[in-house]
């Protein structure tokens, strides 16, 4: 089960690495009247334009260690940069993190150093920018652009990395973002919040909650209820009783069902839910459902709702691709997105390869 989100994303200092990183994973009802068609559809659009996500570059090198040595292979295994570093990290925006004698550069996809080892703490590049440490009392944070020149010092301590072109913010008493030139662009009025997922960050309070886009306009506000964040365009809502949520629109929308799916619209979209059920986010089209508590089991449903795979599983993965690993009373097998079982799960790597372009 992954029905939790996080109240901030923690920095990413990596040291070890075995393997590909996985793939995260990473709409519209009628309206009445023509003007209201329009502007929906005219801020669904001007969200996709400014909520472009940053690092979505296919990237076919990976890490690997030889003789305390990392260098990078790859997809088929070939040495692509020899063992020559004390410790890397993934490729990101072209870039990946290495390091030598205990200060960390960044080198580039021939293993050239493109910004010398010069720091003692330093994060992969996103948005164009990498955040690394400081020695400044003043300014504790500093995020760097691909040359190495600073973008931008900031007063703010608590600052982590950027995501949709924003970088959220642990404030003394709320959350807020910063924009790529390191000016405050988003106040809160919540102690919580997380990354942008899907364009569509949550942030939140103990009694209640809102969706908010990337400027910072409210997509859907919800008052002590359950939520998720946005992937692939949803977001799945606990009801938890209430009666009904505020839209983008302000519009007081009834609910009817205890677990929903909204658009980044705020708008009611899978609806034919099962109450005694838990929702989560979609990847590859498929998101995992289940009945929550101790022996709970899970299955999986499709993007209208539909009950797609049977929920008799005792543990599931999310779907890669066309299959994914399911687990009951001990025995583990993969199945394709029919639910039909294709293989056991010792033919593991047929299906999954180690190495895969991500």
């Amino acid at each position: 089960m992954r029905f939790s989100a996080s109240l901030i994303a923690l920095p990413l200092k990596i040291h070890q690495i075995k393997g590909p990183a996985p793939s995260r994973g990473l709409c519209v009802p009628y309206y009445r009247g023509i003007m209201k068609l329009i502007t929906s559809l005219f801020i669904f659009l001007f969200l996709t334009i400014q909520s472009a996500f940053c690092n979505d570059t296919t990237y076919c090198l990976f890490p690997l260690k030889l003789d305390n040595k990392w260098g990078f292979i790859d997809n088929n295994q070939i040495l692509k940069i020899p063992y020559q570093f004390d410790s890397v990290g993934y490729f990101s925006e072209g870039l990946a993190l290495a390091e030598l004698n205990g200060l960390w550069g960044y080198i580039n996809e021939k293993g050239t150093f493109v910004i010398k080892p010069q720091f003692k703490y330093a994060e992969p590049f996103s948005c164009g920018l990498a955040k690394v440490n400081s020695s400044d009392e003043k300014y504790p944070t500093v995020f760097i652009n691909r040359d190495g020149s600073v973008a931008f010092k900031s007063k703010y301590r608590n600052v982590f990395g950027f995501n949709y072109n924003r970088a959220i913010v642990k404030g003394e008493k709320n959350i807020f973002y910063l924009d790529k030139a390191g000016e405050v662009i988003i106040k809160t009025k919540y102690p919580y919040g997380d990354l942008f997922y899907d364009g569509i960050a949550l942030v939140w309070s103990s009694d209640r909650a809102e969706f908010i886009d990337t400027s910072g306009q409210r997509i859907a506000y919800f008052n002590e209820m359950g939520h998720q964040s946005f992937s692939e365009g949803l977001a799945s809502v606990l009801g938890n009783g209430k009666t009904f949520y505020i839209d983008k629109f302000g519009n007081k929308i009834k609910i009817v069902s205890r677990s929903f799916y909204i658009n980044k619209l705020g708008q009611s979209i899978i609806t034919n839910t099962v109450d005694s059920l838990v929702y989560f986010p979609f990847y590859n089209g498929i998101a995992e459902v289940s009945v929550p508590g101790v022996g709970h089991k899970s299955g999986f449903i499709d993007t209208t709702g539909k009950l797609i795979v049977p929920v008799i599983y005792d543990r599931v993965d999310n779907f890669f691709g066309e299959y994914t690993t399911v687990y009951k009373e001990g025995k583990g097998s993969i199945i394709n997105k029919k639910g039909e079982v294709v293989a056991d799960i010792k033919e593991y790597d047929k299906y999954f390869p180690k190495y895969t372009c991500h």
